[in-house]
C-alpha cells in the first residue's frame, strides 16, 4: 500500500475511534476506546516520526510543516497523558479532553492531508510511495510486535 494512503488509513480508524468514544453508554467502553485510540495515536506518531518525517526532513520545503507537525503530535501526546491519568467518573472533565484531543488530531490531519500529502504525492512515483509504505507498515509492525 502506498504511503499516503495508509497514512489515510490510519487517519480515518481514528476518527472512527472518536465519533465512537462520543457514542460510548458507559464509562468502562469509554475508557476501553480511550485506551485504543491512545495506541492507536502512538502506534501512528511514531511511524510518522520515525519513517516518514524523516524521508523528507532534508528538504527545505517541508521543514516547516515537519516541525509543526512535530509540535502537533507533542500536544497530543500530553494530553493523552492526561487523559489517561483521569478519573473516568469525573466524566465531564474526560469528555471535555477527549474533544480537545480530537479537535488537535483533527487539525493535524486535516493539515497534513491538505499541505503535506499532495506535495509529497507530485514529487514521489508511485513505486517509490509503495516503498515508503512499506517502511511504514514494517515500523509499525515491529512496535506493535514490541
Amino acid at each position: 500500500m502506498d504511503a499516503l494512503q495508509l497514512l489515510r488509513d490510519d487517519h480515518e480508524k481514528i476518527r472512527g475511534l472518536f465519533n465512537d468514544i462520543r457514542h460510548a453508554d458507559s464509562k468502562e467502553l469509554k475508557r476501553e476506546i480511550f485506551d485504543k485510540i491512545k495506541d492507536d495515536l502512538d502506534l501512528h506518531a511514531h511511524i510518522e516520526e520515525t519513517v516518514f518525517y524523516p524521508a523528507f526532513a532534508d528538504r527545505d520545503e517541508f521543514e516547516e510543516i515537519i516541525d509543526e507537525s512535530y509540535d502537533e503530535h507533542q500536544e497530543m501526546t500530553d494530553l493523552l497523558e492526561e487523559i489517561d491519568e483521569t478519573d473516568i467518573d469525573d466524566e465531564t472533565l474526560f469528555d471535555d479532553d477527549i474533544e480537545e484531543l480530537a479537535e488537535n488530531f483533527e487539525y493535524h490531519v486535516s493539515k497534513e492531508e491538505a499541505e503535506f500529502f499532495p506535495i509529497v504525492g507530485r514529487e514521489m512515483t508511485a513505486s517509490q510511495l509503495e516503498d515508503l509504505g512499506r517502511l511504514l507498515d514494517e515500523a509499525r509492525q515491529k512496535l506493535a510486535a514490541a
